[in-house]
């Protein structure tokens, strides 16, 4: 019996003058394994990442506010019909606004309607030197309730802006224009954004043409 390397990576066994092949022979590869063994730590790298990950959004999901969970808000608001009248010889305007609040859910969550608001103003004219615009800001709490409660208010009045410089007197002939600019935001309770303007016209003896509410970025 003789056995001999083909010098091809076979085993060539000759017993008794018959030649026998074997399989092909495999060299050890040590680069090949340590490559393995890096897929795998890399592997086990990521899932413990991503194990990681879950459990941090498991426990942000627990911090949300139980309102969230479990009571349901719809939550509407607009503004009313503008209001500007004669208060002592000056131009007020009172701002209101339109407030619907639906809640619905199976546990009695208690909750309370916020209203942050601002505004400006501004005027110009032809033929009369007009005061400056002023700003006004204002935040109150509209009402409370539990979740399952129902409200819904329309002229809800905040409280009036006095416009400085608009008097009766200051126009004689002549006519001048003013914008009122406003934003409000309701929270609490579910949330909802407006933000509108409305341009009014002071005319002689005092008199008012106002135009309604309308959309502005």
């Amino acid at each position: 019996m003789s056995l001999f390397n083909s010098g091809h990576g076979w085993l060539v066994l000759v017993v008794g003058g018959l030649l026998l092949v074997a399989t092909p022979v495999v060299a050890y590869d040590r680069s090949e394994l340590e490559q393995r063994l890096a897929e795998r730590r890399a592997q086990i790298e990521a899932r413990r990442v991503e194990r990681e990950a879950e459990r941090t959004a498991g426990e942000n999901e627990l911090a949300v506010s139980p309102i969230e969970e479990t009571c349901r808000c719809t939550t509407r608001l607009s503004f009313s019909k503008p209001s500007l009248q004669w208060r002592s010889g000056e131009l007020v305007f009172v701002p209101k606004v339109d407030v619907s609040i639906r809640s619905r859910g199976e546990e009695r969550i208690a909750w309370t309607a916020q209203l942050a608001y601002t505004g400006t103003t501004g005027y110009e004219s032809a033929d009369v030197a007009v005061p400056a615009g002023v700003s006004f800001a204002g935040s109150q709490e509209l009402f409370s309730g539990q979740c399952g409660d129902t409200y819904s208010f329309s002229g809800w009045q905040l409280p009036a802006v006095s416009l400085s410089g608009l008097t009766r007197r200051l126009v004689n002939g002549e006519e001048i224009d003013g914008r009122v600019q406003m934003q409000a935001k309701l929270s609490g309770c579910g949330e909802d954004e407006e933000k509108r303007a409305f341009d009014f016209t002071l005319m002689d003896f005092g008199n008012l043409k106002v135009r309604g509410w309308r959309s502005t970025r």
